[in-house]
């Protein structure tokens, strides 16, 4: 199974400090005082509607759109636009150059400092080939990896090349880097339960509506709620010729999407491809790493690009995803603290009510329901010493381990309840859809989508359903027992009953096992010999192979994951 290295953006845009004017860029020739825009990736919603709006032709290039919406009303009317692109524009009035990342980060961004000039681009191993003597990889970002985090914020995997953040604006100025957020996911007010599945209905068939290219598109079809009422929004406004792309494991049943996923495209008319995902497990391909950027993080690449490959020979240009979901209204979007918000906002009778339908429901003791969701929540809330805290992982070497507990804390600081008038769940679920690992998830299926000449879209991180989330109780999220309440609610008649009942959620570990602990233990136990992580003082080889020795004898952690993308990552592009 070929899996193609990640295509390049093209050359990156150079900018010189010392005359203030952009020395190479394909668009950036031209002598009056315009805006112009030099780079845009990703999209922008009814795309269509704002080309009229402008007076241009209704085909035009998103570049242009921007430029003009710059150029007339202002750069806080181009940074208000919806949709999810990121974009560099050449402000040649001011003498500016201004970076852009999308809200949640799904297009990346790079910027490298060369003496007087500056590159910029969406490729930071192009950058890094650049930088004076030669690419350096950053260790830090190499040891948060190592943990399974994101590079520090700013940061790429190469020393000398900085990342634009998500929803962060970067403007370069003679001598001057002025970095500064232009939008946060809890800008909008607190609402209450009422009516939230009409608004969530009604925002979903919004951006199915305006963010879904007038052409044939596929949407990864899974089991769960995410995908399929994406799927369901999506078909109910007809914006497109939607093919669903479902993973099928015959030989994993415990991994196998196929039933439900059919129920639905049934229901909805959807023409179905059926992927063997139990035949594209992780190193199926040979291989973990495609992206010279940076190593993956996501467990199965391979199942990623397998997917995306269907896509393209399908004559498919666009691929939905289902991502961000969990983080909205799933486990990541609730928290344990919803039960916790019930409590402390005096909604006591909601709470008794919610705490009786939850032990009819669940084969738990109310005691334990008590215990799980509520007490102990309270506890970890205002004792916060006792929340269990993620250590660095034992196979990194000693000169590294301060460095590991600092990049941890960070982290967790940043999905940490901390003291103030909203409650709990909200201030939690605000630190979840910000939190950097988002970005890395959506940026990585990007990229892997990229490979194979296709564009993956995630409709559900869209800002009108973030700042939908975000404004909403907990409740919303966790009721009775029962996750993605409000989806459920706002998805009545439009999805197959079955579905919207089902509690449990079909999980892909057997098919990551079956690659890791059965399957390629030999390519396996090849990156962890003579490692290149080793060699550059990271890791400490035999504790990392003692750890996976254990995983192959039926260990579940499997922590050891991120080292080996690492080091495959290291020995093709190092």
């Amino acid at each position: 199974m070929d899996t193609p290295e990640t295509s390049s953006g093209g050359p990156p845009i150079v900018w010189d400090r010392r005359c203030g004017a952009v020395t190479s860029a394909a668009r950036g020739d031209g002598t009056d005082d315009r805006a112009v825009c030099l780079w845009a990736r990703g999209y922008l919603a009814a795309p269509q509607s704002l080309a009229r709006r402008l007076g241009l032709p209704a085909t035009c290039a998103t570049p242009e759109i921007i430029e003009a919406v710059f150029e007339r009303e202002g750069p806080e009317a181009a940074l208000a636009l919806e949709g999810a692109c990121s974009w560099v524009v050449w402000d040649r009035r001011h003498r500016e150059l201004l970076l852009v990342r999308d809200r949640v980060g799904t297009e990346s961004l790079f910027f490298a400092l060369l003496g007087e000039k500056v590159a910029v681009g969406p490729d930071a191993a192009t950058l890094a080939a650049q930088v004076p003597g030669g690419a350096r990889l950053h260790v830090p970002s190499l040891v948060a990896h190592i943990q399974g985090l994101a590079p520090p914020s700013g940061r790429s995997f190469f020393s000398g090349v900085a990342s634009v953040e998500a929803a962060e604006r970067v403007t370069l100025s003679g001598g001057r880097t002025l970095r500064r957020r232009y939008w946060d996911a809890g800008g909008a007010a607190a609402q209450d339960d009422d009516g939230a599945a009409q608004r969530l209905a009604d925002t979903l068939l919004a951006v199915a509506a305006d963010s879904v290219p007038q052409q044939d598109c596929g949407i990864a079809l899974s089991s769960g709620l995410d995908s399929t009422s994406l799927a369901a929004a999506v078909s109910e406004v007809g914006a497109c010729r939607l093919t669903a792309l479902t993973w099928a494991s015959p030989e994993l049943p415990e991994a196998d999407e196929t039933a439900a996923a059919a129920q639905v495209a049934v229901r909805l008319g959807l023409p179905q491809i059926g992927l063997r995902a139990d035949r594209a497990w992780p190193l199926s391909s040979g291989r973990l790493a495609s992206d010279p950027d940076a190593p993956p993080l996501l467990p199965l690449p391979d199942l990623w690009h397998a997917a995306c490959r269907t896509a393209r020979q399908a004559g498919l240009a666009t691929l939905l995803t289902g991502a961000g979901g969990d983080h909205l209204f799933g486990y990541a979007g609730a928290g344990p603290y919803a039960y916790v918000d019930l409590l402390l906002g005096g909604r006591w009778w909601a709470l008794t009510r919610q705490l009786r339908m939850h032990r009819r429901s669940s084969p738990a003791t109310l005691t334990r329901i008590l215990d799980r969701d509520l007490l102990r929540p309270v506890l970890r809330w205002y004792l916060p010493w006792l929340r269990p805290s993620r250590r660095p992982l034992p196979w990194l070497l000693p000169a590294h381990r301060g460095l590991a507990r600092d990049l941890l804390a960070q982290s967790e600081s940043a999905v940490a309840p901390r003291p103030g008038r909203a409650l709990p769940g909200r201030r939690f679920r605000l630190a979840v859809l910000s939190h950097p690992s988002l970005s890395r998830i959506a940026c990585e299926i990007g990229r892997s989508a990229r490979s194979h000449g296709l564009e993956a879209r995630h409709l559900w991180l869209d800002r009108r359903l973030i700042e939908l989330a975000a404004a909403l109780p907990s409740s919303a999220a966790f009721r009775a027992g029962v996750y993605k309440a409000v989806v459920r609610e706002a998805m009545q008649r439009r999805l197959p009953e079955d579905v919207l009942k089902r509690r449990d959620k079909t999980y892909s570990f057997a098919l990551f096992h079956r690659g890791l602990r059965e399957r390629e233990a030999r390519r396996v136990r090849d990156l962890l010999t003579g490692m290149a992580a080793a060699e550059l003082g990271l890791v400490d080889e035999a504790r990392l192979r003692l750890s996976y020795e254990r995983y192959q004898a039926g260990d579940d952690d499997a922590r050891f994951w991120p080292a080996l993308t690492l080091e495959d990552w290291l020995r093709r592009y190092r």
